[in-house]
């Protein structure tokens, strides 16, 4: 116990000195996490570049933060401190959903400092609370499935760090990912996997649950819901103690379903209704942006549906957002090896 408190507390100074040496200007001068500084290559604001002692950088590739996500924060925190539920934003065309788009993330947990702190600062300490979570969360999980302390925190720092995580810091997609480990944790308490069973398990799988559908991006949570269930499958086929408590982990998913309900309900009727669902895969331009519903195929093998680069190919422009790469034959087969080895 003694040398994985150590390693737990290792974690995290490794962790919050990344965060310091990658981000020093949140941490010494109150600066925000943001992709603002590409407004300065396009109108109105070309030509109009503050003075500034270090050069103003962005990567074009993640815009969206600056069109969508931090325009979405400040619509929240307007709606909050206007005391009104932040349902509808109307900063946009004539307005739009904001609840219910959900990738405005408005109920995502690491956002909820927001709920007290009307400031953009309250969003970037959100948003690097992520690479935390993601961190602990994998060395608890490799704690339990009875890792050695100095393997459970070099699989922490990787998870933490990896492309995920990283890339998609300013996406709600990284929360997703940086609860997945803890939905993991609460499985294995619950289903005896790593250790005997722990009441806490339930609690655990509801509230992580919970948080994975809240995060703000329901095609990330959905396909690690798949691989979490995909195995637990494989769990209750080679062990009968894990079939007994299935119920209890049906139900626990049932909790986390109704907790995230609130953000879960409105993004399903607001997608059932979109223009897009109905025009998916044909050759409109509203349709450009969205797989048909063959393409689910992408999800058993990865690229099974095609690519740009084949011919005959006709899904959207943006192939890697669209496309659930997620190989659960992959998947089913690396967690059929974890079950079947020894201990």
């Amino acid at each position: 116990m003694g040398s994985r408190a150590a390693a737990l507390a290792l974690l995290l100074g490794i962790l919050l000195a990344e965060l310091a040496l990658l981000y020093p200007g949140v941490f010494l001068r109150g600066e925000v996490l943001s992709s603002s500084a590409l407004a300065y290559g396009m109108a109105p604001w070309k030509g109009h570049r503050p003075p500034t002692a270090r050069p103003l950088r962005g990567n074009p590739e993640l815009s969206d933060d600056m069109v969508l996500f931090a325009p979405w924060d400040a619509a929240t925190r307007a709606a909050l401190a206007a005391r009104e539920a932040p349902l509808w934003n109307p900063g946009t065309g004539c307005g739009m959903p904001l609840l219910a788009n959900n990738q405005s993330a408005v109920l995502a947990p690491t956002q909820a400092l927001r709920l007290l702190w009307d400031s953009p600062r309250a969003r970037t300490l959100g948003l690097l609370l992520k690479v935390v979570l993601a961190g602990v969360g994998m060395f608890l999980l490799l704690c339990r499935w009875q890792l050695p302390a100095q393997a459970a925190l070099l699989g922490a720092v990787a998870w933490a760090n990896s492309s995920v995580i990283t890339l998609w810091l300013l996406y709600p997609l990284a929360e997703a990912a940086a609860w997945f480990p803890w939905l993991l944790l609460g499985l294995s308490r619950l289903l005896g996997v790593g250790g005997p069973p722990d009441a806490l398990g339930s609690c655990e799988v509801a509230l992580a649950g919970a948080a994975l559908l809240l995060a703000g991006h329901l095609p990330t949570a959905l396909q690690l819901l798949v691989a979490a269930a995909a195995g637990t499958v494989v769990l209750a086929l080679f062990r009968s103690d894990v079939r007994r408590r299935l119920p209890a982990a049906a139900t626990a998913g049932a909790v986390a379903l109704l907790l995230a309900a609130p953000q879960v309900l409105p993004t399903v009727g607001y997608a059932l209704h979109s223009h897009a669902l109905h025009a998916r895969g044909q050759a409109t331009p509203s349709a450009a942006q969205h797989l048909p519903g063959e393409a689910a195929w992408s999800w058993l093998v990865p690229r099974g549906f095609g690519s740009p680069e084949r011919d005959g190919y006709r899904g959207p422009v943006n192939f890697n957002e669209a496309t659930a790469s997620v190989g659960v034959t992959a998947l089913f087969i690396a967690l059929l090896g974890l079950t079947l080895a020894p201990g």
